[in-house]
């Protein structure tokens, strides 16, 4: 990459930042473009030359935020050895995730709260958790192939697994204390069956 191109990239992760920042403090709705540019320290311009609107901000906020966490969670996948452990590694570090930057769960709740209202937020959503369904129905289907779960709709378990998360994010960002992430991602899996007779 050219010192000019490396540049440009660090300019839209300063306003990437910055928006983030600004969604995760004051919503969506209550956060206004100047209120971005003061947070990235850039001008008006800059920003409307990397993004053309707020929904386009908030959708390459999470987009950043889900390269990263799926990079996070195959590599942590990767290091476990069955599937039980994978599926427990993962749900550590989507706590982990939440627990090293607050502002996560607070954007998230946004972005599920505007799928209600906004068709393309809503798609993008359902894209997200499409991915994030077939990972984890690919590790259960691979548990039962190896006897470590008894047979079970893979694709069904998998989207509970993913609400239980869902709603322990929730509860995490009422009442941080309320939520032990590397205890609650084991007692999620102690609801799957283990294999054998």
């Amino acid at each position: 990459m050219t010192g000019l191109g490396l540049a440009a990239e660090d300019r839209r992760q300063q306003i990437l930042e910055g928006a983030f920042t600004c969604f995760a403090a004051k919503g969506y709705h209550n956060t206004t473009m100047d209120d971005i540019v003061a947070a990235c320290g850039l001008s008006k311009g800059a920003l409307y030359w990397y993004f053309k609107s707020k929904k386009e901000l908030l959708l390459a906020v999470v987009d950043a935020w889900l390269e990263a966490a799926d990079g996070a969670y195959h590599a942590a996948a990767a290091r476990a050895g069955t599937p039980r452990d994978k599926l427990r590694a993962m749900g550590r570090v989507y706590g982990q995730a939440l627990a090293a930057d607050a502002r996560r769960a607070a954007v998230a709740i946004e972005f599920w709260g505007l799928s209600g209202q906004d068709p393309e937020v809503r798609e993008r959503l359902r894209q997200l958790y499409g991915r994030y369904r077939g990972m984890v129905e690919g590790i259960l289907a691979e548990g039962v192939a190896a006897g470590q779960f008894r047979p079970l709709d893979a694709r069904r378990i998998a989207g509970v697994l993913l609400a239980a998360y869902d709603g322990l994010c929730l509860q995490w960002w009422l009442d941080p204390a309320a939520v032990d992430w590397p205890e609650v991602a084991d007692a999620v899996l102690d609801l799957l069956p283990e294999g054998g007779a």
